[in-house]
């Protein structure tokens, strides 16, 4: 799998018309500020896709979670007065999460995989309360959320969806404050919920996908990172770049140590401490410089693991099957 991130940091505007973003422009929103947009045809998507569920309401047909309470309150229809407070509940009795909060950018990853879970015209949520969760994430509105949930749903969305309608906190100056002046304070109306929205913005794998990409993104970084400084120490140490050469990782099925040869051995092109000491004799500095004479084959089990985690477990298929199939 060849997975690079680029200078996320370099993205200011990034907009959303498929839900389809790369890493680069998930991190450039959740990490580095950049400004969210939505694009005609992301609003068309999602407005289409309301209509039905507003045409189904005024046909008096009976939809789970929508005319109907939840779990086994299956049985009771709700009527069309208490749309509003079914999903407000919902909310409020899922809001039990514990612990330290999500930090500033663990609760904007949650935020955007909202945005990419239900904007892609299939969950029957309106533009407009999509449009507060991307206008508090280029505000940088961070609501409170404790981040340990339990295993079903209980989790850290309901905190998120508090703050969204007033009820919840957002942090101000590195403090939980109520939710509501903050949002007025802003220029921002509190959402009201209406049919649906509440269970569609629990609902899902949103959390544990948000988190998932982060983790990739600084573990991706991180191996970026060790090449860097292999490289360093390759000329702090006077190790021998013949090494690197393509030939003799070319004899193994290791794609990732290949890869971290071909990566240190284009950071030390036109290295002239490489130059002198690529014919130097290996018992003059033998000892000091045996582990970056294998610097490449030490770093790719760790970059192998990690791959074939992405290839191997559900992260891949939660992101194309489930969450709007972000794409690497």
């Amino acid at each position: 799998m060849n997975l690079s991130v680029k200078a996320a940091r370099t993205i200011t505007s990034v907009t959303l018309t498929d839900c389809k973003p790369t890493l680069e422009e998930f991190i450039a929103v959740v990490k580095f500020g950049a400004k969210l947009e939505f694009s005609n045809q992301m609003k068309e998507a999602v407005q289409a896709n309301r209509r039905p569920l507003e045409k189904f309401l005024e046909e008096g047909r009976v939809i789970y979670g929508v005319t109907t309470g939840f779990g086994e309150n299956v049985r009771y229809t709700i009527s069309p007065e208490d749309a509003t407070t079914l999903q407000e509940n919902i909310v409020r009795t899922h809001s039990v999460a514990v612990g330290e909060p999500l930090d500033r950018v663990q609760a904007r990853a949650v935020m955007l995989m909202t945005i990419l879970n239900a904007g892609k015209g299939h969950s029957g949520i309106r533009l407009s309360t999509l449009e507060l969760i991307r206008q508090m994430l280029n505000k940088d509105l961070i609501p409170f959320a404790p981040s340990e949930g339990s295993v079903g749903y209980l989790g850290v969305e309901a905190h998120l969806v508090m703050a969204y309608i007033g009820e919840g906190k957002i942090f101000q100056d590195g403090q939980p404050v109520p939710a509501l002046p903050v949002l007025e304070a802003n220029g921002l109306k509190p959402l009201v919920l209406s049919y649906k929205e509440g269970l569609t913005m629990l609902n899902g794998t949103i959390t544990v996908t948000a988190l998932g990409l982060l983790a990739l993104y600084e573990s991706i970084t991180a191996m970026r990172n060790m090449e860097l400084a292999g490289a360093m120490c390759y000329e702090a140490l006077r190790g021998t770049t013949k090494a690197l050469d393509p030939r003799i990782h070319g004899a193994k099925r290791h794609e990732e140590q290949a890869s971290s040869a071909r990566n240190l051995s284009r950071m030390l092109a036109g290295s002239q401490i490489g130059a002198k000491y690529i014919d130097a004799k290996v018992r003059d500095f033998l000892r000091e410089t045996i582990p970056f004479v294998d610097n490449d084959r030490f770093l790719y089990p760790d970059m192998e693991y990690i791959f074939d985690r992405v290839r191997d477990c559900s992260l891949t298929d939660i992101l194309e099957k489930e969450l709007g199939e972000l794409e690497f």
